[in-house]
């Protein structure tokens, strides 16, 4: 029986550090970034929160993909035998990274991070040591700015939403948290109007010096906002935001807490275990494990581009219908 885990989906960007390059790092850059990756893949570490460096095992890679086991030293309290005393025992946890570059041209790596609660309980802790990682090789060896950002579903989201909504919770405000919205694919899913509208703050608070491009939707007081309606207008730039890995948040009455698209609505895809394993090398099958391994994990990688470039399609539909109600 094939016995699967989970993986988080995310989203590595890379920009120039130049200014007259407006951000853009050329293609010739970019395939270097993504060979560099898949040859260092064991290179990888960061400081998990007890102030250990992890460390790397197990890296394959095949083509523009590759995987590589991360583990990390955990020390544990196991009691005596007839005794109230506790010995600190040491254990050795571990989590795969999963890595597809084929599309780094176009300045799109995309990570799956096994989740792994023995590891690390906040998977947001790996994102954050990943991100730094990269960002302080990468960063330095090519001169750009890398991020990682997890891919959200705005499907999950706005289902989150409605359920609330559904049990009487009033929804005060949404938030768009999308501090590089000006570069232009957020704008393109929006009709001619309110990508002009839009297009015009960011151009007042990029001239007022100002980093975020945070919108804030609020209800009006003693009013809720109208969850249908607000998927309508926002519907597009939402799910964009998820795909590029910005955070949407929504606040609803009496909630201390806001609901993000991060938290609520992970892009998580289920993996058979036995496709991310290193054979031992006196393996006769060896071979063949590495081909069984390679054909399933690129229709596994294949699967989740389709299912992120079903939000394009949707883009298209959306520019339709507005093209035909104006």
């Amino acid at each position: 029986m094939e016995e699967t885990t989970s993986y988080y989906i995310y989203r590595l960007t890379l920009k120039s550090f130049l200014s007259e390059m407006s951000g853009l790092v050329s293609e010739s850059v970019l395939e270097q970034i993504g060979d560099y990756i898949l040859k260092h893949l064991l290179d990888i570490t960061f400081v998990d929160g007890n102030g250990e460096n992890t460390t790397t095992f197990g890296d394959f890679v095949f083509g523009k993909m590759g995987y590589v086991t991360i583990e990390r030293k955990v020390s544990r309290k196991h009691d005596k035998k007839d005794c109230k005393e506790q010995d600190l025992v040491d254990e050795y946890p571990d989590f795969n990274l999963l890595v597809d570059v084929r599309n780094v041209k176009k300045g799109d790596v995309i990570l799956a991070i096994e989740y792994q609660r023995k590891c690390f309980v906040n998977i947001d802790t790996v994102r954050k040591g990943l991100e730094k990682h990269f960002q302080s090789v990468i960063g330095q060896l090519f001169a750009v700015d890398v991020t990682l950002r997890q891919i959200s579903s705005s499907e999950k989201f706005w289902k989150c939403l409605e359920e609330k909504v559904n049990k009487g919770k009033p929804l005060k405000s949404i938030r768009l948290e999308i501090n590089e919205l000006q570069e232009g694919e957020l704008l393109q899913g929006l009709d001619a109007e309110k990508s002009t509208v839009i297009a015009a703050l960011l151009d007042m608070l990029m001239d007022m010096g100002a980093d975020d491009g945070t919108f804030s939707f609020n209800a009006k007081p003693d009013k809720a906002l109208k969850l249908q309606r607000a998927k309508y207008h926002l519907g597009m730039i939402v799910a964009l935001s998820c795909k590029k890995g910005f955070v949407v948040k929504a606040k609803f009455a009496d909630e201390h807490n806001w609901v993000s698209s991060e938290v609520s609505a992970p892009v998580i895809f289920k993996l058979d275990k036995k496709l991310v394993y290193k054979p031992d090398d006196n393996d006769k099958k060896k071979a063949e494990i590495y081909k069984w391994q390679v054909k399933n994990l690129t229709e596994w990688f294949d699967h989740i581009a389709q299912e992120l470039d079903k939000i394009e399609l949707e883009k298209e539909n959306e520019q339709t219908r507005s093209i035909a109600k104006r």
